[in-house]
């Protein structure tokens, strides 16, 4: 049972955190992040020796593995993944004990809170890649944004980063409407399809559901070729920003003359018709193009230079697990 009126007093220094599920790459690099924000924090995970496990001990975090007596001890504050079903003892036992708890989604929309500028990435697919293509820009940028994929980065090295610019990236997922826990000031969506049927049920909740993230943000960044992104924007009135990988001019951003070099997207870049330059992707596909143009405008309209938007997208070599090179095989690319 979340204690509402303990809202405020989340990240009161004397707090205690325990996530439960923190071996996940979200809540890994959450409970990180707490502990480089100076906090104790503590963990429960039933899995003992995975990468993540493994670099969240090396870092100093005690993680336990089943329930005991007193493993709440000293807590304040518990953080637990979706994952985790009311009936575990590692969620029932402290809300037994009247310990404050929050699901992962809601708390990190707390925790975006404190941030200034939060930059949410949402989606049916591409929100990983796109989110390390943002995330690269604003750091060749020298904004040095704080930073939340769904995937490790290797440019990173690993999912997070803390910065101390005013920007918070972070990747928006919107299985059972966890984004609508977020509090984006720019929320970008690359596209509106049919998934996760066993919660959504239809086409048309998955749009309601993107309809109420765009609504919460006062800029909305979305894909002018995606039917589904227009009936989610419909009535939208604050700053809303189209782009096109078809190249439609009727977008604000678009592309022209694409072409592939090397297996890497290659395309001319428009701004409501004015030619900016050439943008060469680092990563391998053509689909990939729609992407770069939801980082483009978004960096672009935040006030970043086109060189910058240049050299993020052109050093971005993708994220783990999505479309990953592995190398060549008698001259042939190997992803």
């Amino acid at each position: 049972m979340l204690i509402v009126d303990d809202k405020n007093t989340i990240f009161s220094s004397e707090n205690v955190f325990f996530f439960v599920g923190i071996g996940g790459i979200s809540m890994s690099a959450l409970a990180l992040i707490m502990l480089e924000k100076g906090f104790e924090v503590r963990g429960y995970d039933r899995d003992s020796d995975t990468p993540l496990v493994n670099q969240l001990k090396k870092a100093g975090i005690p993680i336990c593995h089943s329930y005991y007596d007193g493993v709440f001890d000293g807590v304040t504050r518990v953080v637990y993944t979706a994952a985790i079903q009311d009936s575990d003892i590692m969620l029932s036992a402290p809300r037994t004990m009247g310990l404050f708890t929050m699901e992962r989604s809601e708390f990190l929309g707390q925790l975006m809170k404190t941030e200034g500028n939060p930059i949410g990435i949402a989606g049916t697919h591409g929100k990983s890649s796109t989110t390390g293509m943002i995330s690269s820009i604003f750091l060749e940028a020298r904004r040095d944004p704080t930073v939340l994929v769904g995937a490790e980065m290797p440019s990173l090295g690993g999912c997070y980063h803390i910065g101390k610019g005013k920007d918070f990236i972070f990747e928006a997922c919107e299985y059972k409407d966890s984004f609508l826990d977020f509090f984006p000031g720019v929320a970008v969506v690359l596209n509106i399809a049919l998934d996760h049927v066993d919660y959504f049920g239809t086409i048309e909740n998955i749009i309601a559901s993107f309809r109420k993230y765009i609504f919460i943000a006062h800029t909305a960044i979305l894909n002018y070729d995606c039917e589904n992104c227009h009936k989610a924007a419909e009535g939208y009135e604050n700053t809303l920003i189209w782009f096109s990988e078809s190249g439609n001019e009727n977008a604000d951003y678009y592309a022209g003359n694409m072409r592939l070099d090397n297996g890497c997207a290659v395309f001319d870049a428009y701004f409501k018709g004015q030619y900016l330059g050439v943008l060469h992707l680092g990563v391998v596909g053509a689909f990939h193009i729609g992407n770069a143009l939801a980082a483009l405008a978004t960096a672009h309209s935040q006030g970043i230079d086109f060189v910058f938007i240049q050299k993020g997208l052109a050093s971005f070599t993708g994220v783990k697990r999505r479309f990953e090179r592995k190398g060549y095989y008698h001259g042939a690319l190997v992803v």
